[in-house]
């Protein structure tokens, strides 16, 4: 895959130095400042790669560059991937710098005896024959269960500072009000060792995906059935038929044949602490209860947030799930689909058309752990209503990667269930790129820093649809993000989307190629930063068009940096309110002390302008300074910039 260079000055001309140049800012000046920033900043969990970006803005540019490009290389790893979060959270191990991950155990995996002998280890003291089982099942097999082996220690390890994992998942759900509630939240934050648990996790994708390439040349006509119960739950070895597994806890599902269905399975919890399945052939579905079957979740008559595990889902676990053919359905009203509180799961899905759809917590998201949905080729459909395709809370890192497609990524706005205290007429979908945290200052005064949610789209022409908090969006200390390397794509959003943020956070949006449309209805959007948050919008080639509100466009509001930039193309713009780089300044106290920037940029073309604001137009240079100081440092300046 070809990767987009984002770094100004080094690929497309640096435009940026010019531009800030106009108000007398150099990369050094215009950002905030750390002495400000440090009187309103005493949240716990705040990421590193929050500091880095919130610090230098300019910074930030390479740092999403690095993001971009790293998940560009790993994703079709989900070890890798794993590992290559470690700069961005501080929590992920280098598992692989030595060398092979998995060598030490494919050899034993390979002796005649391994998999008796796994079994025997995790407590089976009979163990069924074999002799009907592929000899790569049986590796693949072996190989899995003497990973889990050796992982099991570092899991323990992780959660050593929770105590009892079912009370604490149950204590988790339950989720009370009041200054006990807040006590017993940070309990489990803090208590919670996610080193140890991203080691366990790492080896346990390592053996997955190694054993996923052992099996996948198992003929389909192979007929076998193996099963066995262990005290980390079942282990089922099947092929040559369709099959139906049921709920429970299963340890491993290895299936080489047939169109199944799955109520159960690569759900990690503490009863079944590490759950997979591998999947080799079939056009399979993936659910969570019967009532699945009957239709999409949109066309219920009602819906309901159940608080239990779909397929790909993990709390206070680790869950796998690896399909490698068929066009496939994922279904589940419940968190699923590489969903993670407290623990890792991931889904790998590596071809066909395939429909995800989910209701909330669903399709990479994260909450104190990493939830990763990976899809590496198909025309695909996503589908949810709140927290979905990309979504990282506290101490969370949850992605969407889909490698090639014609992809629609849907976060419904129709059917209102989350109404947003910005338009009760719209969902909060938190969607599409939305890293968030915990904002208490008007409560109990304990915020937490917030998390990463990343959607990265290889290539296609793509839809992406949301209502409030979307399209690579931050809130609290939050960094939420969009990549999409090429096509021709739309984007339709509400309030605070496509590279925006609110309080103290960071969104951003790339589009690296295609013509694209971007429509934002209502407010906040498109390269927008309110109340010390940053955002960006960056589309790097293409004649696109932008349907914008107020605070768009390169807008910065209530000390905010808002950063849009359109490299090349023949550009349409309409947009009113303070838009195209301009600022809201703002009045009394530290604010107005405080740094503010609206920054528009575009970078070549024949471009078209809305009428009626002079300070637009094609070749124009226009400086708005919203609130002078003797400092230009301390100033509110609104840029424009077309070249």
């Amino acid at each position: 895959m070809a990767v987009v260079c984002l770094i100004p000055g080094m690929c497309f001309g640096d435009v940026i130095d010019e531009a800030l140049s106009l108000a007398g800012l150099t990369k050094e000046t215009a950002g905030f400042d750390e002495g400000i920033i440090r009187l309103y900043s005493f949240d716990e969990f705040t990421l590193p790669s929050f500091r880095t970006i919130e610090s230098d803005p300019w910074r930030g540019l390479r740092l999403f560059e690095t993001i971009k490009n790293s998940i560009a290389l790993t994703h079709i790893d989900p070890a890798a991937l794993l590992m290559s979060t470690r700069p961005w959270t501080g929590d992920a191990t280098r598992r692989d710098l030595l060398g092979s991950m998995t060598a030490r155990w494919e050899a034993e995996a390979k002796r005649p005896d391994a998999l008796e002998s796994a079994l025997r280890r995790i407590g089976v003291t009979a163990v069924p024959s074999t002799s009907d089982v592929p000899e790569a099942v049986r590796e693949a097999a072996a190989l899995i269960l003497l990973a889990a082996i050796d992982s099991k220690p570092y899991y323990d390890a992780a959660f050593a500072g929770v105590g009892d994992l079912q009370q604490a998942m149950q204590s988790d759900l339950a989720s009370p009000a009041g200054p006990f509630g807040t006590i017993e939240r940070l309990r489990l934050l803090r208590g919670t060792d996610l080193r140890f648990l991203y080691t366990a996790a790492a080896d346990l994708l390592a053996a997955c995906k190694t054993a996923s390439e052992w099996v996948k040349d198992v003929r389909f006509q192979e007929n076998y059935k193996f099963e066995v119960d262990t005290s980390w739950g079942r282990v089922t070895l099947s092929g040559g038929r369709s099959d139906i597994y049921g709920s429970g806890d299963h340890l491993l599902i290895i299936d080489t044949s047939g169109d199944d269905i799955y109520l159960g399975g690569a759900r990690g919890r503490p009863s079944c602490w590490f759950s997979a399945i591998i999947d080799t052939q079939g056009t399979d579905t993936y659910i969570s209860e019967q009532a699945d079957l009957d239709g999409p979740i949109d066309k219920r008559q009602s819906r309901s947030q159940r608080n239990t595990l779909g397929p790909a889902s993990a709390h206070f676990g680790v869950a796998v799930l690896i399909d490698l053919q068929g066009d496939d359905l994922y279904r589940s009203m419940e968190r699923s689909q590489g969903s993670a509180r407290f623990g890792v799961a991931v889904l790998l899905d590596e071809a066909g058309d395939d429909g995800y759809e989910s209701y909330v917590d669903s399709q990479g998201f994260a909450y104190c752990g990493a939830g990763f949905l990976i899809d590496l080729a198909g025309d695909d459909y996503y589908s949810g209503f709140n927290q979905v395709q990309g979504c990282g809370l506290v101490r969370g890192i949850g992605i969407l990667a889909d490698s090639k497609g014609n992809d629609t990524y849907i976060a419904n706005d129709e059917i209102i269930e989350f109404p947003s205290p910005q338009s009760a007429e719209h969902n909060v979908s938190m969607a599409q790129g939305a890293g968030y945290g915990v904002r208490a200052d008007y409560t109990d005064g304990h915020s937490l820093g917030g998390g990463i949610g990343i959607l990265f789209d290889g290539g296609g022409n793509d839809t992406y649809r949301c209502g409030v908090f979307g399209q690579g969006v931050g809130y609290w200390q939050g960094i939420g993000a969009i990549f999409d390397i090429s096509g021709n794509d739309e984007y339709h959003g509400v309030w605070y989307v496509q590279g925006a943020s609110a309080h103290f956070a960071i969104g951003y949006l790339e589009d690296a190629a295609g013509n694209d449309r971007y429509t934002a209805t209502m407010n906040m959007a498109q390269g927008a930063g309110h109340d010390f948050g940053i955002g960006y919008l960056i589309d790097r080639n293409g004649d696109d068009n932008y349907k914008a509100p107020n605070l768009s466009l390169g807008a910065g509001n209530a000390n905010g940096i808002g950063i849009f930039i359109d490299y090349a193309g023949d550009d349409r713009y309409e947009a009113n309110g303070t838009t195209l780089g301009r600022v809201n300044p703002t009045d009394g106290g530290i604010r107005a002390m405080a740094f503010a920037l609206g920054l528009f940029i575009d970078g070549g073309g024949n471009d078209q302008f809305p009428e009626g604001l002079e300070w637009v137009g094609n070749s124009k240079r226009n400086v708005q300074w919203g609130r002078r100081e003797e400092r230009v440092a301390d100033s509110q300046i609104g840029i424009f910039l077309s070249k």
